[in-house]
């Protein structure tokens, strides 16, 4: 599944690239694939957090605070990001600015910590964490069609998901009905 969604990200991003080569267009289309290359990773981030709060919960037992917890995540995401922030990097158009292309990477990064702390909420399955993904990501590019700047959406989602999980890690516990 890890190499699968790497794969597609990056085509994703790749494809969206070249398509700068042909046409002239604004960062709105770079900001969809984005917002679909962050949808996609939300996966991962629902197996870390599965892995990290079921099979290793003593990790929530160590005394370390939430602020650590947070940036200790941010720096797995940003080492999970490097093959897609690569693409970016390296096929990033020319007609696009410098603080685009770090309006880009800083949203991927938001954008799946957004997602991993959107499941401290409440027990989720993945069958209906899939169809919020997928509502959120279809929000995403309306927004982004909208020409919403993709630092507000990536300021948006660092904010909710620090709140969430300042509100949520303690007293999130897995049932088991999603066990199985």
């Amino acid at each position: 599944m890890l190499i699968g969604t790497k794969v597609f990200g990056m085509l994703i991003l790749l494809a969206v690239s070249k398509l700068y080569t042909t046409d002239h267009y604004d960062f709105r289309l770079m900001g969809m694939a984005l917002v679909i290359v962050t949808g996609a990773g939300a996966q991962i981030m629902f197996e870390i957090h599965k892995f990290e709060n079921y099979h290793f919960h003593l990790l929530r037992q160590l005394p370390i605070p939430v602020w650590r917890r947070i940036s200790y995540v941010m720096i797995s995401t940003m080492i999970l990001m490097i093959p897609e922030a690569g693409i970016i990097i390296s096929y990033f158009p020319n007609d696009l600015s410098f603080s685009e292309l770090i309006q880009g990477l800083v949203f991927l990064i938001t954008g799946l910590l957004f997602w991993y702390a959107f499941l401290f909420r409440k027990d989720q399955e993945q069958e209906a964490f899939m169809k919020i993904v997928f509502a959120f990501s279809l929000s995403g590019i309306v927004l982004t069609l909208f020409a919403v700047p993709l630092w507000g959406l990536a300021a948006i989602t660092f904010l909710m998901s620090t709140f969430w999980w300042n509100k949520f890690y303690y007293r999130f516990e897995y049932s088991s009905t999603t066990l199985q």
